[in-house]
């Protein structure tokens, strides 16, 4: 006399084929773990400042930024800032120019483009505003 199984075929073939998808599911995703990541856990100390300016808008980044300075020093805040003060060093630069000629179509171009750069829509699409009223030819 043959033993019943509990489980039916149709459904063992719908578990292995899920279990699979699942096993195929995680060995793409272990290959494609952001290097950031690995590098990060390997204490790296450019893909910690990567990362921190990666999360820099997240209200996490305080803690973050504290515990890894711990770790390499205060000189990890300039590190990660270092892009925002150039920027903003380029800004009054050519603010000072502005000054000097207010019609100046390439500063008032590139003040948008830094003004892009940065993120303030607003005030980039102000500086194109008015770089555009000197040349029209000027693009969006």
């Amino acid at each position: 006399m043959k033993k019943k199984s509990f489980i039916s075929k149709p459904f063992s073939m719908v578990l292995a084929f899920i279990l699979a998808l699942f096993l195929l599911a995680n060995i793409i995703s272990s290959q494609t773990i952001s290097p950031l990541y690995s590098g990060v856990v390997n204490e790296n100390e450019a893909a910690v400042v990567a990362y921190l300016k990666k999360i820099k808008t997240l209200p996490i980044f305080p803690s973050q930024l504290a515990y890894y300075q711990t770790i390499y020093g205060p000189s990890l805040a300039q590190q990660v800032n270092l892009q925002d003060l150039q920027l903003k060093y380029q800004i009054s630069r050519f603010k000072k120019g502005l000054q000097l000629n207010p019609y100046s179509r390439d500063v008032l171009y590139n003040l948008y483009l830094l003004y892009s750069d940065k993120e303030d829509k607003q005030m980039a699409q102000e500086y194109l505003r008015r770089a555009q009223a000197v040349d029209p030819n000027l693009p969006n």
